[in-house]
């Protein structure tokens, strides 16, 4: 038994369609749809990023630690930034890529030899 013509038959198919649709969309279920088309997508992102995870990572550059003793004060003094615009002349930027351990006597030579063994303790790099 025939119903209607074949045009009709294409116009059921598409609203049975459509029903079918608004049904899972109402229920959830068009979301699990269009997660299958992100696996995909989301395999090729890491296979492409595979490569870089293989190129060792630069270690930081080791930034020179220096000491400083003064057996004067640590005020402002024009030795000190005498000392610290010759280090900036070289490129030289404290904090940068320098570090400075300053210590001062403040005129006490008692404190030189303590000064100079934290100085040592502390491992500054050898001139």
């Amino acid at each position: 038994m025939k119903i209607g013509n074949g045009q009709q038959a294409v116009d059921n198919t598409k609203k049975i369609k459509l029903i079918v649709w608004r049904a899972k969309r109402a229920q959830g279920l068009d979301r699990l749809a269009g997660q299958t088309r992100l696996i995909p997508v989301g395999a090729l992102c890491a296979l492409l990023l595979i490569p870089c995870s293989s190129v060792p990572a630069q270690q930081p550059k080791k930034v020179p630690q220096i000491g400083f003793l003064m057996g004067g004060y640590s005020g402002n003094d024009s030795r000190v930034e005498a000392f610290r615009q010759g280090l900036h002349d070289l490129g030289y930027v404290e904090g940068k890529n320098i570090a400075i351990e300053w210590r001062f006597a403040e005129g006490q030579e008692a404190r030189v030899a303590p000064l100079v063994a934290e100085l040592i303790h502390m491992r500054v790099d050898p001139s």
